[in-house]
């Protein structure tokens, strides 16, 4: 099943992390959630302890997990996060 997912929601979920969260060698955690970037910055991956949403240039997308429960958790996570 294709998910529908708001970029926009993402990158900023993706500086708040980024910005608030702890370093850890490569990637920076924050309310249960982790942010890291490959070496070029143009693909950002955010995680939580159950999947991986990966965004790509030009917007396109790809979880790690293709279970509806977990994606619905982690995108409610992402709400969650952004709303503070």
């Amino acid at each position: 099943m294709q998910r529908l997912i708001d970029v926009n929601l993402v990158l900023r979920v993706y500086e708040k992390i980024c910005r608030l969260g702890k370093k850890q060698q490569d990637h920076y955690l924050y309310e249960g959630l982790s942010a890291s970037s490959d070496w070029d910055g143009y693909t950002i991956v955010v995680a939580n302890s159950q999947l991986e949403l990966s965004v790509f240039f030009h917007n396109k997308y790809q979880f790690s997990s293709h279970d509806d429960k977990a994606i619905e958790g982690f995108i409610k996570q992402l709400k969650f996060v952004d709303e503070q």
